[in-house]
């Protein structure tokens, strides 16, 4: 067992894989204040599970936060509060919930920081100002559907 667990973590090191609890499969429905923890706690920016996991930590948080009826300030607050990771999920919310606060809010972001994305099995370096630009191109709009949107 010691064996795989020395392979697992070499392959884990060499490919840059990132095994942490966002990447864990959720199978129960988040509360807010759980949600909330998940995307304020969040090490990467991205959406999708891995080809054949269950929906991501962080999907179902997201998604536990832009369906409630008061997402718009739940993302303000996570972007005010959190980090890199967690703003840009909030500017994806925002994007699609209150237009005119994620143009004003995106202006305030550093925008050469890079981060770690995934998207499905796909890890990659990314520029903020990249991600941004994905999501007012809408690139993320499918992921950000409020139940009248749906």
């Amino acid at each position: 067992m010691k064996l795989l667990y020395k392979f697992l973590t070499i392959i884990s090191l060499t490919f840059g894989f990132q095994l942490n609890a966002e990447d864990a499969p959720q199978t129960e429905a988040m509360n807010e204040a759980q949600a909330i923890e998940v995307l304020m706690k969040i090490e990467t920016f991205g959406f999708g599970p891995a080809k054949g996991q269950r929906e991501r930590a962080s999907d179902t948080a997201f998604q536990a936060l832009i369906t409630n009826s008061n997402a718009k300030e739940k993302f303000t607050t996570l972007f005010d509060k959190g980090r890199t990771f967690s703003k840009l999920y909030a500017l994806c919310a925002l994007h699609s919930i209150d237009p005119p606060a994620f143009e004003k809010l995106s202006k305030s972001m550093n925008a050469e920081e890079k981060i770690h994305s995934r998207f499905g099995c796909v890890i990659e370096e990314l520029k903020v100002s990249e991600i941004i630009k994905n999501i007012a191109n809408g690139d993320y709009e499918r992921y950000s559907k409020t139940p009248d949107k749906a």
